[in-house]
């Protein structure tokens, strides 16, 4: 459900004035967002893992409130410091200054991104261990709903402009979804015991429980603001970034079946007998991950996605096309990635989770320095360096596997 809510979001700005300008700083504004969000991503994994009781939720929402004040501050900060925006976008970004102009006050609308999320996926986490999911995915309902009566109300019912219309319509689906959630956590927080039999939970077991998880996040989502300074340092730089999240959020659609993957692979995941099954269920998810992308990419199904239902001008439709078919291994490798993944948490071996997010990063960098250097097309060379980076993750993943797993490279080749 959460992979819709960008394209309902670019669709609109797509028809609205001057929506090649608008896209592109709509784009800017959620990689930084997500960006800053990136140390408090993992907050669901860290309350799932550690909130047993009521003493330690307390503790726990101290530190969530530690993480996201900082975090808002820096958001703030870009958003209302002209030198630090200019620093940061113009500088370092590198973004024109007509999308720049835009990005502002769309920042300005997210201050409280970071927060909502931080808040939010901590509950989650206290949610699932209530055995509550269903609430989880009611509250992704309330925040989509939420934001798209917003979004088409101030779309169609104001003249306010493409960035102020998505990120108005998307924070106010976000802040809505985290109030929900909050009611339901509290409402079964007191079902918890006080304090369980044992060491009480510290803020330091929190802080090094989570610090690594965090490290981790902030190696996955620096990806998008690299390959936004990389666009508008290449050729079209404002059409290549008004297309480019239009594309990566049609790489979220085709994501979401393996997102929770590495999950069902660490839960079912209990001895030897049990690599068989769990492999050729990844196996088959990969075949057809490859066959739809392809059927996407080489059909006229594209021609329908991107013209007629995202309503993008045809100058951005054939500069996304020539991008696309670069990305047709991207959701296979995606599915390959999440398995091996998965096996290595199960088998303890994080760092080489964190070693392969720096496989991934290294190469990104690598190829999009590439790009600027020889003035490639930037759509083109932003797509091959996300499956380049895909495919060196996923075999530095296969490489450690072999050396973690007794047995691990029987694994990969098939054979029990």
């Amino acid at each position: 459900m959460m992979t819709i809510e960008g394209p309902i979001t670019s669709a609109t700005v797509s028809r609205l004035p001057d929506s090649i300008t608008m896209l592109a700083a709509y784009g800017v504004v959620i990689s930084l967002s997500v960006f800053i969000e990136s140390p408090i991503i993992n907050l669901l994994a860290t309350s799932t893992a550690l909130v047993k009781d009521q003493a330690s939720y307390r503790l726990g929402q101290k530190f969530t409130l530690a993480l996201i004040i900082p975090l808002t501050l820096l958001t703030a900060a870009i958003g209302f410091i002209p030198s630090f925006f200019n620093l940061i976008v113009q500088n370092i970004l590198g973004v024109p200054a007509e999308i720049a102009l835009w990005v502002r006050p769309g920042m300005q609308v997210m201050l409280l991104f970071t927060a909502a999320i931080g808040w939010r996926r901590f509950q989650q986490g206290v949610l699932i261990n209530l055995d509550e999911g269903r609430c989880i995915a009611q509250g992704t309902g309330v925040r989509l709903v939420i934001m798209a009566v917003i979004l088409f109300a101030i779309a169609f019912g104001t003249d306010l402009p493409g960035i102020l219309v998505g990120t108005i319509g998307l924070i106010i689906g976000i802040i809505a979804e985290s109030l929900f959630i909050t009611y339901h956590t509290r409402r079964g927080v007191k079902n918890l015991p006080l304090q369980k039999e044992g060491d009480p939970l510290t803020i330091n077991q929190l802080f090094w429980f989570h610090m690594p998880l965090a490290g981790t996040s902030i190696l996955i989502l620096i990806v998008q603001p690299l390959v936004a300074a990389a666009l508008a340092r290449m050729s079209n730089p404002t059409e290549s970034l008004a297309a480019w999240p239009v594309i990566f959020q049609m790489l979220l659609v085709f994501r979401a079946p393996a997102l929770s993957l590495p999950e069902v692979v660490i839960a079912k995941t209990d001895g030897p007998e049990s690599w068989l099954p769990i492999r050729t269920f990844a196996q088959t998810m990969t075949i057809v991950m490859l066959a739809l992308m392809g059927l996407f990419v080489f059909t006229p199904l594209s021609d329908l996605y991107f013209a007629n239902l995202q309503g993008l001008e045809d100058n951005l439709v054939q500069m996304i096309k020539q991008a696309t078919p670069w990305l047709l291994l991207f959701p296979a490798l995606w599915v390959i990635n999440s398995w091996l993944r998965g096996l290595l948490i199960r088998f303890g071996a994080t760092t080489a989770v964190n070693g392969s997010m720096a496989a991934n990063l290294i190469v990104t960098i690598a190829v999009l320095l590439s790009g600027v250097a020889l003035q490639a097309p930037g759509l083109v060379t932003a797509s091959v360096a996300m499956v380049l980076a895909a495919a060196a993750e996923t075999a530095y993943q296969a490489w450690r596997l072999g050396r973690v797993i007794d047995g691990g490279y029987q694994l990969l080749a098939g054979r029990n």
